[in-house]
């Protein structure tokens, strides 16, 4: 059921940003429709496989490594303090650390719950860095400027998913919270509610001033 809503509200989300592409196409929204299309196609994965009772574990390493990929690349190509060096050693970092955990640590027979948590450690600390850099320099407007909103977009999804999986307890997942919703049904459908939402705002932002630019584009 909560599969066929998400299939529902990223397939929107995409035809939404799909749209407003049409009128501001750059390589940092083009990520970010890479980014929903890559959560699509894993949900549809995971139907699949649910429907036929296969294990979804494989699918879902692939999906958590290109997703935090996708992620750092949208952050280098963010006119960011941080210099893109250390963006790109990063990446490799994630991509070492999870081939090592996918190789010598839990394996590719189930889900890898730490190379989420390893993503996180390392995406969040970078947000925070750029984030300080601006309030050090005085830029507040930053705070409420739409490459905040974007950067900040998967923050909530990061943490909240990766404080489910770092207790790796199925009894806590499955705690029924109220009204016979458990704790991981919950989360899942907040956190993605919030994250939607967010890359939403942005890409409305986007179209906004996408329009605007090409109203005042004089005619050839």
């Amino acid at each position: 059921m909560l599969n066929k809503f998400f299939l529902l509200g990223y397939g929107i989300t995409i035809i939404i940003a799909a749209f407003c592409m049409h009128f501001k196409p750059n390589k940092k929204n083009l990520l970010v429709l890479g980014i929903l299309s890559v959560i699509l196609i894993n949900t549809i994965f995971l139907e699949f496989e649910s429907f036929f009772n296969i294990s979804g574990a494989l699918t879902s390493n692939i999906y958590v490594t290109v997703h935090f990929v996708l992620w750092f690349l949208v952050l280098l190509n963010h006119n960011t303090f941080v210099k893109p060096i250390v963006v790109s050693l990063a990446i490799v970092l994630f991509l070492v650390l999870s081939l090592f955990n996918f190789s010598f640590g839990e394996g590719i027979k189930q889900f890898n719950h730490y190379n989420f948590v390893i993503g996180t450690f390392i995406y969040i600390p970078l947000f925070l860095a750029e984030s300080f850099i601006h309030l050090k320099k005085e830029r507040t407007d930053y705070f409420s400027s739409n490459e905040f909103t974007l950067l900040m977009a998967p923050i909530i999804y990061f943490m909240g998913f990766s404080l489910l999986f770092s207790f790796r307890s199925k009894k806590i997942s499955e705690e029924i919270i109220f009204a016979n919703i458990d704790l991981f049904s919950l989360l899942t459908t907040t956190i993605n509610c919030i994250y939607l939402i967010l890359i939403t705002l942005y890409m409305h932002s986007e179209f906004k001033k996408g329009k605007t630019s090409t109203k005042l584009t004089p005619p050839m």
